[in-house]
């Protein structure tokens, strides 16, 4: 977290967008918020981080899978080389995942129980 990173980033004549996400409780429109800015810029590179880049790297899971039809087992093996959700964010990934009407169990995905 850097203080005024908005500012940094747009005199580098980039676009910031910050999509807040209370990490003891995400909710599907923070996704959602997450993907349509992507959706927006897909012709463009993007970088998505966030503090310690455990909701990032949650959101862009579910973004792979969902919109980029990354197979889940693929996406996951990328989740879990930044980190392996804690029972929270499993849960939360689960329900996006649902609401979709993708299964999040795949032959090599497990996914541990905190």
């Amino acid at each position: 977290a850097l203080q005024h990173e908005d500012h940094l980033v747009e005199n580098l004549r980039m676009e910031f967008y910050n999509v807040p996400v209370d990490w003891e409780n995400p909710r599907s429109s923070d996704f959602y918020a997450f993907a349509a800015i992507l959706n927006q810029s897909s012709s463009t590179r993007t970088l998505v981080h966030c503090q310690v880049n455990f909701r990032a790297s949650s959101f862009s899971f579910l973004y792979r899978v969902l919109y980029a039809n990354v197979p889940v087992a693929e996406a996951k093996d990328a989740l879990e080389s930044v980190w392996i959700p804690n029972n929270t964010w499993r849960t939360f990934i689960f329900e996006i995942l649902e609401e979709n009407g993708v299964d999040p169990d795949c032959d090599e995905c497990l996914w541990s129980e905190d």
